[in-house]
Protein backbone atom coordinates (compact mmCIF):
# COMPACT_ATOMS: atom_id res chain seq x y z
CA UNK A 1 0.00 0.00 0.00
CA UNK A 2 1.11 3.42 -0.79
CA UNK A 3 -0.10 6.83 0.17
CA UNK A 4 -0.29 9.14 -1.95
CA UNK A 5 -0.13 13.16 -1.35
CA UNK A 6 -1.37 16.32 -2.88
CA UNK A 7 0.24 19.34 -3.14
CA UNK A 8 -1.60 21.04 -0.67
CA UNK A 9 -0.19 18.03 2.13
CA UNK A 10 -3.41 15.59 2.04
CA UNK A 11 -2.65 11.92 2.38
CA UNK A 12 -4.81 10.02 -0.56
CA UNK A 13 -5.04 6.41 0.15
CA UNK A 14 -7.70 4.51 -2.68
CA UNK A 15 -8.32 0.46 -2.40
CA UNK A 16 -10.27 -0.66 -5.52
CA UNK A 17 -12.99 -3.12 -4.26
CA UNK A 18 -15.43 -4.82 -6.10
CA UNK A 19 -16.06 -6.98 -3.33
CA UNK A 20 -18.78 -5.26 -1.74
CA UNK A 21 -22.02 -3.78 -3.47
CA UNK A 22 -20.99 0.05 -1.12
CA UNK A 23 -18.35 2.81 -1.26
CA UNK A 24 -16.72 4.04 1.84
CA UNK A 25 -15.05 7.52 1.94
CA UNK A 26 -12.97 8.08 5.53
CA UNK A 27 -11.42 11.23 6.70
CA UNK A 28 -8.99 11.38 9.25
CA UNK A 29 -7.43 13.99 11.75
CA UNK A 30 -4.01 13.07 13.38
CA UNK A 31 -3.99 15.74 16.67
CA UNK A 32 -1.54 14.94 19.88
CA UNK A 33 -2.86 14.04 22.81
CA UNK A 34 -3.01 17.36 24.62
CA UNK A 35 -5.00 20.26 26.41
CA UNK A 36 -7.24 20.40 23.05
CA UNK A 37 -8.07 16.91 22.61
CA UNK A 38 -11.61 17.42 24.50
CA UNK A 39 -12.46 20.63 21.89
CA UNK A 40 -11.68 18.61 19.17
CA UNK A 41 -14.14 15.98 19.78
CA UNK A 42 -16.70 18.48 20.62
CA UNK A 43 -16.09 20.33 17.92
CA UNK A 44 -16.02 16.56 15.38
CA UNK A 45 -19.44 15.69 16.85
CA UNK A 46 -20.87 19.34 16.86
CA UNK A 47 -20.10 19.50 13.14
CA UNK A 48 -21.38 15.89 12.16
CA UNK A 49 -24.85 16.66 13.44
CA UNK A 50 -25.47 20.35 11.59
CA UNK A 51 -24.08 22.73 8.73
CA UNK A 52 -25.00 25.80 6.79
CA UNK A 53 -26.75 23.29 3.98
CA UNK A 54 -28.04 20.38 6.12
CA UNK A 55 -29.09 22.79 9.55
CA UNK A 56 -30.73 20.52 11.64
CA UNK A 57 -30.05 16.54 12.26
CA UNK A 58 -33.39 15.77 10.71
CA UNK A 59 -32.47 17.10 7.27
CA UNK A 60 -29.20 15.91 7.37
CA UNK A 61 -30.50 12.29 8.17
CA UNK A 62 -32.99 12.86 5.46
CA UNK A 63 -30.25 13.93 2.89
CA UNK A 64 -28.88 10.49 3.90
CA UNK A 65 -32.11 8.30 3.40
CA UNK A 66 -32.35 10.52 -0.12
CA UNK A 67 -29.38 8.47 -0.79
CA UNK A 68 -30.09 4.72 -0.61
CA UNK A 69 -30.10 5.31 3.27
CA UNK A 70 -25.87 6.37 3.56
CA UNK A 71 -24.68 6.15 6.69
CA UNK A 72 -22.78 8.88 8.11
CA UNK A 73 -20.42 8.04 11.46
CA UNK A 74 -18.11 10.21 13.43
CA UNK A 75 -15.73 8.82 16.19
CA UNK A 76 -12.88 9.89 18.39
CA UNK A 77 -10.65 7.80 19.68
CA UNK A 78 -6.56 7.48 19.84
CA UNK A 79 -3.90 5.99 17.93
CA UNK A 80 -0.57 5.08 19.81
CA UNK A 81 0.09 8.57 20.65
CA UNK A 82 -1.93 10.29 18.97
CA UNK A 83 -5.96 11.36 18.76
CA UNK A 84 -7.71 10.53 15.57
CA UNK A 85 -10.61 12.04 14.49
CA UNK A 86 -13.20 10.26 12.14
CA UNK A 87 -15.58 11.01 9.50
CA UNK A 88 -16.79 8.01 7.70
CA UNK A 89 -19.41 8.01 5.34
CA UNK A 90 -20.68 4.69 3.97
CA UNK A 91 -23.28 4.43 0.81
CA UNK A 92 -24.36 2.35 -2.49
CA UNK A 93 -22.24 2.62 -5.60
CA UNK A 94 -23.04 4.62 -8.53
CA UNK A 95 -23.91 1.53 -10.67
CA UNK A 96 -26.64 0.29 -7.84
CA UNK A 97 -28.39 3.23 -7.74
CA UNK A 98 -31.97 2.97 -9.69
CA UNK A 99 -32.33 6.29 -11.37
CA UNK A 100 -28.64 6.74 -12.40
CA UNK A 101 -28.12 9.21 -9.45
CA UNK A 102 -24.43 10.16 -9.10
CA UNK A 103 -24.28 9.25 -5.11
CA UNK A 104 -20.78 9.41 -4.57
CA UNK A 105 -20.45 13.07 -6.26
CA UNK A 106 -23.32 13.65 -3.41
CA UNK A 107 -21.56 11.87 -0.74
CA UNK A 108 -18.45 13.78 -1.68
CA UNK A 109 -20.90 17.34 -1.30
CA UNK A 110 -21.89 16.10 1.84
CA UNK A 111 -18.63 15.77 3.53
CA UNK A 112 -17.49 19.24 2.23
CA UNK A 113 -20.51 20.65 3.69
CA UNK A 114 -20.00 18.67 7.51
CA UNK A 115 -16.43 20.16 7.01
CA UNK A 116 -15.93 23.25 5.72
CA UNK A 117 -20.26 25.02 5.58
CA UNK A 118 -20.45 24.63 9.42
CA UNK A 119 -23.97 25.83 10.78
CA UNK A 120 -22.29 29.14 12.87
CA UNK A 121 -24.74 31.60 14.16
CA UNK A 122 -23.04 34.61 15.14
CA UNK A 123 -20.02 34.10 16.29
CA UNK A 124 -20.34 30.39 17.40
CA UNK A 125 -21.96 27.12 16.80
CA UNK A 126 -25.77 26.77 17.61
CA UNK A 127 -25.45 26.83 21.71
CA UNK A 128 -28.79 24.03 21.76
CA UNK A 129 -26.24 21.47 19.51
CA UNK A 130 -22.67 22.45 21.48
CA UNK A 131 -25.36 21.52 24.81
CA UNK A 132 -26.72 18.05 23.09
CA UNK A 133 -22.78 16.99 22.28
CA UNK A 134 -21.23 18.02 25.11
CA UNK A 135 -23.62 16.06 27.22
CA UNK A 136 -23.28 12.82 24.68
CA UNK A 137 -19.78 13.08 25.09
CA UNK A 138 -20.27 13.27 29.19
CA UNK A 139 -22.20 10.24 28.49
CA UNK A 140 -20.06 8.56 26.56
CA UNK A 141 -16.88 9.04 28.94
CA UNK A 142 -19.25 7.33 31.48
CA UNK A 143 -20.72 4.81 29.99
CA UNK A 144 -17.29 3.03 29.43
CA UNK A 145 -17.05 1.85 33.22
CA UNK A 146 -20.27 -0.38 31.94
CA UNK A 147 -17.93 -2.50 30.36
CA UNK A 148 -15.46 -3.99 33.00
CA UNK A 149 -12.74 -5.69 31.00
CA UNK A 150 -12.87 -2.73 28.88
CA UNK A 151 -12.79 -0.27 31.30
CA UNK A 152 -9.76 -1.99 33.65
CA UNK A 153 -7.39 -2.23 30.66
CA UNK A 154 -7.97 1.09 30.32
CA UNK A 155 -7.14 2.53 33.82
CA UNK A 156 -4.08 0.18 33.67
CA UNK A 157 -3.12 2.02 30.43
CA UNK A 158 -3.62 5.19 32.60
CA UNK A 159 -2.13 4.00 35.17
CA UNK A 160 1.22 2.63 33.63
CA UNK A 161 1.27 5.21 31.18
CA UNK A 162 0.28 8.33 33.14
CA UNK A 163 3.63 10.61 33.04
CA UNK A 164 3.03 9.49 28.80
CA UNK A 165 0.63 11.10 26.28
CA UNK A 166 -0.32 7.27 26.01
CA UNK A 167 -1.73 7.63 29.69
CA UNK A 168 -4.28 10.23 28.34
CA UNK A 169 -8.06 9.83 26.67
CA UNK A 170 -8.85 9.99 23.34
CA UNK A 171 -11.75 11.78 23.99
CA UNK A 172 -10.93 13.59 26.39
CA UNK A 173 -12.29 14.13 30.08
CA UNK A 174 -15.27 15.23 31.45
CA UNK A 175 -13.86 18.23 33.87
CA UNK A 176 -12.66 19.55 30.16
CA UNK A 177 -15.81 19.21 28.08
CA UNK A 178 -17.34 21.06 30.71
CA UNK A 179 -15.19 23.92 30.00
CA UNK A 180 -15.14 24.80 26.50
CA UNK A 181 -17.15 28.10 26.32
CA UNK A 182 -18.74 28.32 22.79
CA UNK A 183 -16.26 31.22 22.37
CA UNK A 184 -13.41 28.56 22.16
CA UNK A 185 -14.95 26.26 20.08
CA UNK A 186 -15.81 28.57 17.70
CA UNK A 187 -11.87 30.42 17.63
CA UNK A 188 -10.65 26.02 17.76
CA UNK A 189 -12.10 25.98 14.37
CA UNK A 190 -9.69 26.69 12.08
CA UNK A 191 -7.16 24.99 14.25
CA UNK A 192 -8.74 21.63 14.06
CA UNK A 193 -8.89 21.98 9.97
CA UNK A 194 -5.10 23.25 9.50
CA UNK A 195 -3.05 22.45 12.50
CA UNK A 196 -3.25 18.41 12.19
CA UNK A 197 -2.25 15.58 9.76
CA UNK A 198 -5.28 14.70 7.17
CA UNK A 199 -5.71 10.99 5.60
CA UNK A 200 -8.98 10.62 2.89
CA UNK A 201 -9.05 7.13 2.47
CA UNK A 202 -11.59 5.81 -0.68
CA UNK A 203 -12.53 2.09 -0.40
CA UNK A 204 -14.63 0.54 -3.77
CA UNK A 205 -15.35 2.34 -7.09
CA UNK A 206 -12.91 5.86 -7.07
CA UNK A 207 -10.78 6.98 -9.45
CA UNK A 208 -8.07 9.10 -8.33
CA UNK A 209 -9.68 11.85 -10.16
CA UNK A 210 -12.17 12.17 -8.05
CA UNK A 211 -10.01 11.20 -4.71
CA UNK A 212 -8.02 14.42 -5.39
CA UNK A 213 -10.52 17.16 -6.28
CA UNK A 214 -12.56 15.68 -3.13
CA UNK A 215 -9.39 16.37 -1.00
CA UNK A 216 -8.52 19.88 -2.86
CA UNK A 217 -12.24 20.54 -2.30
CA UNK A 218 -11.64 20.91 1.20
CA UNK A 219 -8.55 21.13 1.26
CA UNK A 220 -7.67 23.67 -0.58
CA UNK A 221 -4.56 25.75 1.41
CA UNK A 222 -1.27 24.64 1.58
CA UNK A 223 -0.89 22.19 4.88
CA UNK A 224 2.39 22.19 6.81
CA UNK A 225 1.34 19.68 9.89
CA UNK A 226 2.77 21.00 13.48
CA UNK A 227 2.49 17.54 14.33
CA UNK A 228 5.12 14.20 14.20
CA UNK A 229 4.00 11.05 14.38
CA UNK A 230 7.01 10.05 16.69
CA UNK A 231 6.19 7.56 19.45
CA UNK A 232 7.71 7.98 23.28
CA UNK A 233 8.55 4.16 24.12
CA UNK A 234 10.17 3.01 27.55
CA UNK A 235 12.38 -0.03 27.44
CA UNK A 236 12.06 -1.38 30.62
CA UNK A 237 9.88 -1.02 33.94
CA UNK A 238 12.52 -0.23 36.57
CA UNK A 239 9.93 -1.34 39.19
CA UNK A 240 6.65 -2.74 38.84
CA UNK A 241 3.74 -0.60 40.13
CA UNK A 242 0.64 -1.73 41.85
CA UNK A 243 -2.72 -0.18 41.83
CA UNK A 244 -6.29 -1.40 43.14
CA UNK A 245 -9.72 -0.22 42.67
CA UNK A 246 -13.28 -1.17 44.24
CA UNK A 247 -16.40 -1.23 42.14
CA UNK A 248 -19.48 -2.99 42.30
CA UNK A 249 -19.04 -5.66 40.23
CA UNK A 250 -19.52 -9.82 40.73
CA UNK A 251 -16.41 -10.84 39.07
CA UNK A 252 -13.06 -9.39 39.46
CA UNK A 253 -10.45 -8.21 36.17
CA UNK A 254 -7.39 -7.90 36.65
CA UNK A 255 -4.88 -6.65 33.93
CA UNK A 256 -0.96 -7.07 33.66
CA UNK A 257 0.99 -4.19 31.50
CA UNK A 258 4.54 -5.13 30.18
CA UNK A 259 6.66 -3.63 28.37
CA UNK A 260 7.74 -4.92 25.32
CA UNK A 261 11.12 -3.69 25.23
CA UNK A 262 11.63 -1.86 21.81
CA UNK A 263 12.16 1.28 19.51
CA UNK A 264 9.78 1.92 16.92
CA UNK A 265 10.51 1.22 14.02
CA UNK A 266 11.68 -2.29 14.97
CA UNK A 267 12.71 -5.01 13.17
CA UNK A 268 11.11 -8.35 15.11
CA UNK A 269 7.78 -6.87 14.50
CA UNK A 270 6.20 -10.59 13.45
CA UNK A 271 8.02 -12.28 16.26
CA UNK A 272 5.81 -10.34 18.95
CA UNK A 273 3.17 -10.62 16.53
CA UNK A 274 3.59 -14.25 17.22
CA UNK A 275 4.45 -13.94 20.57
CA UNK A 276 1.64 -12.43 21.39
CA UNK A 277 -0.28 -14.96 20.00
CA UNK A 278 1.07 -18.09 21.33
CA UNK A 279 0.49 -16.24 24.67
CA UNK A 280 -3.03 -15.37 24.83
CA UNK A 281 -4.18 -14.98 21.19
CA UNK A 282 -6.96 -17.29 21.01
CA UNK A 283 -8.24 -20.90 22.07
CA UNK A 284 -4.59 -22.82 21.45
CA UNK A 285 -3.16 -20.05 23.44
CA UNK A 286 -1.31 -20.46 26.65
CA UNK A 287 -3.40 -18.65 29.23
CA UNK A 288 -6.50 -19.92 27.71
CA UNK A 289 -5.34 -24.08 27.84
CA UNK A 290 -3.68 -23.30 31.40
CA UNK A 291 -4.57 -20.27 33.30
CA UNK A 292 -7.75 -20.80 32.18
CA UNK A 293 -8.86 -24.84 31.50
CA UNK A 294 -6.34 -26.41 33.56
CA UNK A 295 -5.87 -25.00 36.75
CA UNK A 296 -9.45 -23.22 36.05
CA UNK A 297 -8.35 -19.71 37.62
CA UNK A 298 -10.33 -17.27 35.34
CA UNK A 299 -13.34 -16.92 33.60
CA UNK A 300 -11.36 -15.30 30.29
CA UNK A 301 -7.64 -14.94 30.17
CA UNK A 302 -6.12 -13.02 27.33
CA UNK A 303 -3.00 -10.95 25.88
CA UNK A 304 -3.37 -7.94 23.28
CA UNK A 305 -0.32 -5.91 21.71
CA UNK A 306 0.23 -2.45 20.91
CA UNK A 307 2.81 -2.42 18.38
CA UNK A 308 2.61 0.92 17.93
CA UNK A 309 3.92 2.23 21.51
CA UNK A 310 5.54 -0.77 22.28
CA UNK A 311 2.72 -2.75 25.43
CA UNK A 312 1.58 -5.82 25.53
CA UNK A 313 -1.36 -6.44 28.09
CA UNK A 314 -2.48 -9.46 29.52
CA UNK A 315 -6.20 -9.83 31.11
CA UNK A 316 -8.45 -12.12 32.93
CA UNK A 317 -11.60 -12.45 34.88
CA UNK A 318 -11.35 -13.83 38.21
CA UNK A 319 -12.40 -14.44 41.34
CA UNK A 320 -10.68 -11.93 44.00
CA UNK A 321 -9.13 -14.49 46.29
CA UNK A 322 -7.35 -16.14 43.08
CA UNK A 323 -5.68 -13.01 42.17
CA UNK A 324 -2.03 -13.53 43.30
CA UNK A 325 -2.44 -17.24 41.66
CA UNK A 326 -3.30 -16.46 38.39
CA UNK A 327 -0.60 -13.27 38.89
CA UNK A 328 2.06 -16.39 39.45
CA UNK A 329 -0.12 -18.52 36.54
CA UNK A 330 0.55 -15.88 33.62
CA UNK A 331 4.19 -15.74 34.49
CA UNK A 332 4.86 -19.11 34.40
CA UNK A 333 3.49 -18.66 30.75
CA UNK A 334 5.86 -16.37 29.98
CA UNK A 335 8.56 -18.42 31.65
CA UNK A 336 7.47 -21.15 29.46
CA UNK A 337 8.34 -18.66 26.05
CA UNK A 338 11.37 -17.48 27.78
CA UNK A 339 12.94 -20.84 27.98
CA UNK A 340 11.27 -22.44 24.60
CA UNK A 341 9.10 -24.64 26.09
CA UNK A 342 6.48 -24.16 23.26
CA UNK A 343 5.61 -27.15 21.39
CA UNK A 344 5.46 -27.35 17.84
CA UNK A 345 1.92 -27.61 17.40
CA UNK A 346 1.52 -24.85 19.21
CA UNK A 347 3.58 -22.67 17.28
CA UNK A 348 1.78 -23.62 14.14
CA UNK A 349 -1.90 -23.41 16.01
CA UNK A 350 -0.28 -19.59 16.28
CA UNK A 351 0.74 -18.75 12.93
CA UNK A 352 -2.98 -20.62 11.82
CA UNK A 353 -4.64 -18.03 14.03
CA UNK A 354 -2.68 -15.43 12.53
CA UNK A 355 -3.03 -16.19 9.23
CA UNK A 356 -7.17 -16.11 9.83
CA UNK A 357 -7.46 -13.42 11.85
CA UNK A 358 -6.03 -10.96 8.92
CA UNK A 359 -7.43 -12.57 5.91
CA UNK A 360 -10.86 -11.81 7.62
CA UNK A 361 -10.14 -8.14 7.80
CA UNK A 362 -11.44 -8.44 4.05
CA UNK A 363 -14.63 -9.71 4.98
CA UNK A 364 -15.62 -6.11 5.96
CA UNK A 365 -15.08 -2.56 4.07
CA UNK A 366 -14.96 -1.32 8.11
CA UNK A 367 -12.30 -4.03 9.42
CA UNK A 368 -10.43 -2.58 5.90
CA UNK A 369 -11.16 1.14 6.34
CA UNK A 370 -9.15 0.53 10.03
CA UNK A 371 -6.56 -1.89 9.51
CA UNK A 372 -5.48 0.14 5.93
CA UNK A 373 -5.40 3.76 7.39
CA UNK A 374 -3.01 2.05 10.28
CA UNK A 375 -0.45 2.33 7.67
CA UNK A 376 -0.30 5.99 7.80
CA UNK A 377 2.06 5.18 10.95
CA UNK A 378 4.21 2.67 9.68
CA UNK A 379 7.56 3.46 7.39
CA UNK A 380 7.22 0.58 5.39
CA UNK A 381 3.35 -0.30 5.52
CA UNK A 382 3.07 -4.01 4.37
CA UNK A 383 0.04 -5.96 2.92
CA UNK A 384 -1.78 -8.70 4.35
CA UNK A 385 -0.17 -11.53 2.32
CA UNK A 386 3.33 -10.29 3.39
CA UNK A 387 2.30 -9.81 7.15
CA UNK A 388 1.15 -13.75 6.48
CA UNK A 389 4.12 -14.82 4.87
CA UNK A 390 6.66 -13.31 7.17
CA UNK A 391 4.63 -14.90 10.40
CA UNK A 392 5.23 -18.11 8.82
CA UNK A 393 9.17 -17.52 8.52
CA UNK A 394 9.36 -16.96 12.83
CA UNK A 395 10.91 -19.81 14.25
CA UNK A 396 10.64 -20.83 18.14
CA UNK A 397 13.64 -19.02 18.83
CA UNK A 398 13.09 -15.63 17.04
CA UNK A 399 9.85 -16.36 19.99
CA UNK A 400 12.05 -16.96 22.72
CA UNK A 401 14.58 -13.69 21.48
CA UNK A 402 11.24 -11.21 21.81
CA UNK A 403 9.69 -12.81 25.15
CA UNK A 404 12.67 -12.25 26.99
CA UNK A 405 12.70 -8.59 26.37
CA UNK A 406 9.49 -8.83 28.70
CA UNK A 407 9.21 -6.34 31.44
CA UNK A 408 6.12 -6.16 33.81
CA UNK A 409 5.34 -2.82 34.27
CA UNK A 410 1.96 -2.42 36.06
CA UNK A 411 -0.41 -4.75 38.43
CA UNK A 412 -4.14 -2.96 37.83
CA UNK A 413 -6.71 -5.47 39.98
CA UNK A 414 -10.73 -4.21 39.78
CA UNK A 415 -12.21 -6.31 42.45
CA UNK A 416 -15.69 -5.63 44.12
CA UNK A 417 -16.88 -3.52 47.18
CA UNK A 418 -16.44 -5.05 50.42
CA UNK A 419 -19.15 -5.12 52.68
CA UNK A 420 -20.39 -1.83 54.32
CA UNK A 421 -19.09 0.09 51.21
CA UNK A 422 -23.05 -0.72 48.88
CA UNK A 423 -23.17 2.80 49.74
CA UNK A 424 -20.66 3.59 47.29
CA UNK A 425 -21.96 1.58 44.80
CA UNK A 426 -20.47 2.43 41.48
CA UNK A 427 -21.77 1.50 37.48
Amino acid sequence: MALLKTSNGVYVNIIPSDKFTGNLISLYFIFPLDNMTSTNSLLAKVLEHSNGKFRTPEVLNEELELNYGADLYVSCGMKGERQVIKFTLSFIKDSYALNGEKIADNMADLLYNIIRNPLFEGNCFNKDVVSVEKQNLKDLILSRINNKRSYAITRCREKMCENEDYGKDGVGTIEEIEKITDAQLYEHYNSFLNKSDVVLQFIGDFSESFAFSLANRIFPEKRASEYSLGINIIKNSLKTKEFEEQLNVNQSVLVLGYRIGIEYPYQDRYAYLLMNSILGGGTSSLLFKNVREKLSLCYFCASSLDSLKGIMFVYSGIAAENKEKTINAVKEQIKTLIIGGVTEEELKAAKADIETQYKKIYDSQASMNSYLFSGFFSESPTSIDEIIENVKKIELPDVVAVAKKLSLDTIYFLTGLSKGDESHEQG
